[in-house]
């Protein structure tokens, strides 16, 4: 786990987008997609997907780490931020239309 990981944060380190770096994964490791199809019994364009970053679903994203023996967390970073905040804005706007119709009823009320 050491060598992958160390080259995927120093890539990292040096500015490249996780993306490229997912990307060019199979010719680093020397471990082809169709290797990782077979290992972890996803489809192909699946496994791309996820990769790509176009799907961002935790069970494949975490196969597809152990197989490049690589930590989900560092290798799907990206994705897993931009999750949370999309997690995050969900919440702050349904806390932020809650506050808003409960101004409302306030407004509403005769005193």
């Amino acid at each position: 786990m050491q060598n992958n990981t160390e080259a995927v944060r120093t890539l990292k380190d040096m500015g490249y987008p996780m993306s490229n770096i997912r990307k060019a994964l199979p010719r680093l490791t020397g471990i082809q997609i169709k290797e990782v199809v077979k290992k972890i019994g996803y489809s192909r364009q699946l496994v791309t997907l996820t990769l790509q970053g176009r799907r961002d679903t935790k069970g494949p994203q975490e196969k597809i780490a152990r197989v490049f023996d690589i930590p989900r967390e560092l290798l799907f970073e990206d994705i897993i931020e931009k999750k949370d905040r999309k997690l995050i804005e969900k919440i702050q706007n349904k806390e932020n239309i809650k506050s808003f119709f409960n101004e409302q009823i306030k407004e509403d009320r005769p005193d």
